[in-house]
């Protein structure tokens, strides 16, 4: 979207000419638009619309977790994670890449919020695959389209912690609190976005 001129055929009847209000109305509209583009352009790298037959589908490109958290030390890189959401349904799948020194095999996600309220999810392991010399995990779970809305509404960062019965081990993940702001703008906006989308 781009707006480079404004034009208005109401004049001043006294002078001929147009007023000040025009002006900044102008102002104001131009600004609008470029806001808009700029919203538009930071959320193009960032998730895909696609038609459905049951509505509209929504994917989350791949995101990191930059700060993790181990009790031994497997890990090997930091959290990879993506979302698919349907807007005919009320829940979110998450999709999630761990890569670990040896192989994990989680039981359990757990969603923690800053206020210290936390709900546990079953996973689902879809394979293991060698990497160098780790390890890498994917992982499907599901959660509530509510919880995901409001994973993104605290002001500070929510954390994913997996645990594994087997290896007696948790793997903890969070986003950075300092890029905590701009990364939940985004998902607050795509949110807003399929609230303005989705049909009655």
């Amino acid at each position: 979207m781009a707006l480079t001129n404004c034009t208005f055929t109401e004049n001043n009847p006294l002078t001929g000419k147009r007023g000040r209000g025009h002006q900044i109305w102008c102002t104001l509209l131009i600004m609008l638009c470029t806001c808009l583009t700029v919203s538009a352009q930071n959320l193009k790298n960032f998730y895909r619309q696609a038609p459905h037959a049951e509505g509209a589908l929504y994917f989350v490109l791949p995101q990191q977790m930059s700060e993790a958290k181990s009790q031994n030390g497997m890990l090997c890189e930091s959290l990879s994670y993506d979302y698919t959401y349907l807007d005919s349904r009320d829940s979110v799948t998450l999709l999630l890449t761990l890569t670990t020194k040896e192989i994990f095999r989680a039981d359990s996600l757990q969603i923690e919020t800053p206020s210290g309220q936390s709900r546990k999810y079953g996973v689902q392991t879809l394979y293991y695959n060698p990497v160098k010399n780790c390890w890498e995990c994917r992982i499907r779970t599901v959660i509530p389209y509510k919880e995901w809305e409001a994973m993104y509404h605290s002001v500070e960062p929510f954390a994913l912690v997996f645990s594994s019965a087997e290896s007696e081990e948790r793997l903890r993940f969070s986003d950075k609190p300092s890029k905590w702001e701009k990364i939940r703008s985004r998902y607050v906006h795509l949110q807003d976005l399929i609230r303005l989308n989705k049909k009655p």
